[in-house]
């Protein structure tokens, strides 16, 4: 994955019981190489389970769903773990800037592969 860089969006709820987020995406068409390429690529569609977290860390493990370039029907399974060290907080005292490290595996037909990430979420 050097080299790769994937844009997103993720929804996050929080009620009385728990905070999570309930769907989040990476975009095809937002992904930049070192070459620039700007064709379409797999994009990875998963949620968390509850989130822990304090002022300064934030941890979660995930599952989800590859849907991969060219519609090609992979066994396509996508789940992990992320953690994150808090780097800033806005006005109200909510995580702004997140910045951590994603390892999960992933199930392509009948390989197995095992991916580490560093990752950051940003809010807007």
């Amino acid at each position: 994955m050097d080299g790769f860089e994937k844009k997103g969006l993720s929804k996050w709820t929080q009620n009385v019981f728990e905070l999570k987020i309930n769907f989040a995406y990476t975009d095809p068409h937002k992904e930049q190489t070192k070459n620039a390429k700007s064709e379409p690529t797999p994009h990875a569609i998963w949620e968390s389970n509850p989130i822990s977290f304090n002022e300064n860390r934030i941890n979660w493990s995930f599952s989800g769903e590859i849907s991969w370039k060219n519609n090609e029907n992979f066994a396509n399974t996508f789940s992990g773990v992320e953690s994150y060290t808090v780097n800033e907080h806005d006005a109200h005292g909510r995580p702004s800037y997140l910045q951590g490290k994603l390892v999960g595996t992933v199930l392509v037909g009948e390989n197995f592969y095992v991916v580490s990430a560093i990752s950051k979420f940003v809010r807007k």
